[in-house]
């Protein structure tokens, strides 16, 4: 309804005044001094105060009246133009679009909210804003529209939650003003619930990937096409420090990147992240990174790829991965592999394959010094089983001893092994996955070097036997009677020979308790000054056990050899004969 009542002034005196709504009116008609006005609402209430008018018809007021109704229906006529111009607009538009009073009711509704929360228009009007608005979102919507109705804002912008007949909500997003000329808000609404979801979708997907990035062990850049980072992960921050951008902005010196060499820079453009904004994939490039974090250095294996915006380099992302442990260990390993490759101690792994079963067991690894001891090309012959290879380290008493190493562990020393005519010294291991490693070395050699020595020492030993059984003869201690003994003498006398004499000539007169020992020296060929004392010597210990020393056997020459030395020999009693000194010594011990 555009007006509701309209009113005509003719020379400043209400003389007129009609309702109408839609329709246009009728121009007046005049029948000679009146003029008679009809009302053409047809809601408008047919009282007295709607019959028809007759007011006395002035000609020169009722021409300047008439004149002034037909500008009025003329205007009339232009504003239904203009309302039947931007009626589909309002019935068709693709926005939610409302007048709203002060009291928050809806007065006036366009289809397009019937579409969108499934109520029909007459329910929507008789609802109010605080009907429609999710209970959470009604304080802030009622404080923008308080803000409109106070004049504090010429506009609002709210972002709230509509409730639909279906018990769902939709997310509305609403432009509002206010029109204190006739008390009304006008606003438009657009439905957003997708566009809402799709940016909720985007900031838990972004979320999350934050998550992961903070999460990941992995370093991670990302950087545009013109080299600025836009982006660094903890993991990153932890392994670059403030660095972030020394991969495209910095130079190589600055970034602590070096070749595998560990002395080289590596160029600022063949980094994986300069390779990737331009376009190029990277895997795994190896390089060092030395910093004030790590100044002994640790290797990265560093992997890029260009972010590409169709088929334009747009950027690039490197991930950078912690790789030192892995190349200690693979180093270790190598100087492992080397280490047994080069050793003189042969080894063989072998893995068991079925555990009820030792004849299973399978070559794996071997070294060249088995090669070189057996005689088979061992690691050619991978995975072949080692009772047919080597048959005389896999007797059946072998492999069932390899196998309950292989499932149960430990170790064993199997001893010495003959292999051919070669013998080996054998231990066998565990090791993990039911596998054994056997171990063997060529003790050959050592084994023809221990039976040398053992056969020597047998000879020796011989020897020593013999030659104290010589001693033994050379020096007889012979018992003439209870408190008498005899030892005759027979060849040189050297030191060795001395010692024995006296040792031999002691141990028998205690032995004995005899109280005469006869010394008979007539096989002694040569006698000087060294025989001489020791057999003064042997007098004065003998004397010392309580016994006394007779020497015989004193030849004329040896007489003389003794006087031209000046050996004094007091105290010794001498006989020419042994018969002579055997016969004084019973006479004067007698016979007992």
């Amino acid at each position: 309804m555009l007006f509701q009542r309209c009113t005509v002034v003719v020379g400043g005196v209400v003389s007129l005044q009609w309702s109408y709504s839609k329709s246009i009116c009728k121009r007046p008609t005049a029948t000679g001094t009146t003029m008679t006005l009809r009302s053409e609402d047809p809601e408008a209430p047919r009282g007295d105060d709607q019959e028809d008018q007759r007011i006395p018809f002035d000609s020169a007021y009722g021409e300047a009246l008439r004149s002034h109704i037909i500008d009025l229906e003329q205007q009339l006529a232009d504003l239904k133009a203009i309302g039947d111009y931007f009626a589909p607009f309002f019935t068709h538009s693709l926005a939610l679009l409302c007048v709203v009073n002060t009291e928050g009711v809806f007065k006036h509704l366009n289809p397009r909210w019937q579409d969108t929360l499934g109520y029909p228009l007459d329910a929507i009007r008789a609802m109010s804003l605080a009907d429609l608005l999710h209970p959470d979102d009604l304080a802030p919507a009622m404080a923008g529209f308080q803000q409109l109705l106070e004049g504090e804002l010429p506009q609002v912008q709210l972002v709230n939650r509509c409730r639909c007949a279906n018990g769902s909500y939709k997310m509305l997003r609403w432009h509002a003003s206010f029109d204190p000329a006739v008390q009304a808000i006008y606003a438009n609404a657009e439905d957003i619930t997708v566009q809402h979801l799709a940016e909720e979708a985007t900031q838990r997907h972004a979320s999350l990937l934050q998550l992961i990035l903070d999460s990941m062990s992995d370093a991670a850049v990302v950087a545009d096409d013109e080299g600025h980072i836009l982006l660094i992960n903890p993991a990153a921050a932890a392994m670059f420090g403030d660095q972030g951008g020394l991969f495209v902005a910095r130079t190589s010196e600055d970034a602590g990147l070096l070749l595998p060499d560990g002395l080289t820079p590596c160029p600022p453009d063949a980094m994986p992240l300069a390779r990737a904004i331009r376009g190029e994939p990277t895997d795994n490039v190896e390089l060092i990174l030395r910093n004030q974090l790590a100044p002994q250095g640790r290797w990265l294996a560093m992997s890029g790829r260009p972010l590409l915006e169709k088929g334009v380099p747009r950027g690039g992302v490197v991930l950078c991965r912690d790789v030192t442990q892995r190349k200690l260990a693979e180093d270790a390993a190598q100087i492992y592999e080397q280490t047994v490759s080069n050793m003189l101690v042969a080894m063989l792994v072998c893995q068991l394959d079925e555990p009820a079963s030792p004849a299973s067991l399978r070559l794996i690894a071997a070294n060249a010094a088995a090669r070189m001891y057996t005689g088979v090309d061992a690691p050619a012959r991978l995975g072949e089983r080692i009772a047919d290879m080597f048959p005389a380290l896999a007797t059946p008493s072998l492999l069932a001893t390899y196998a309950d190493i292989a499932i149960n562990g430990g170790m064993c020393d199997l001893g010495d092994v003959p292999y051919g005519a070669s013998f080996f010294s054998l231990r066998v291991f565990a090791l993990a996955g039911q596998r054994v490693c056997i171990s063997f070395e060529d003790i050959t050699e050592r084994k023809y070097a221990e039976e040398a020595l053992r056969q020597a020492t047998v000879q020796e030993e011989i020897i020593r036997a013999q030659a104290a059984a010589l001693a033994e003869l050379s020096t007889p201690l012979i018992p003439l009677s209870e408190h008498v003994v005899v030892m005759p003498l027979i060849g040189t006398v050297d030191s060795k020979r001395a010692q024995q004499v006296m040792d031999t000539l002691l141990h028998g007169i205690s032995e004995t308790r005899a109280r005469t020992a006869i010394l008979d020296i007539t096989g002694v060929s040569v006698v000087d000054t060294q025989v001489a004392n020791v057999f003064i010597s042997a007098a004065q210990a003998v004397k010392l056990l309580g016994a006394q020393v007779l020497l015989t056997g004193i030849r004329p020459e040896v007489a003389q050899t003794l006087i031209g030395l000046g050996v004094n020999l007091g105290g010794i009693v001498t006989h020419s004969s042994l018969q002579s000194g055997i016969a004084m010594a019973l006479g004067r011990g007698g016979l007992r």
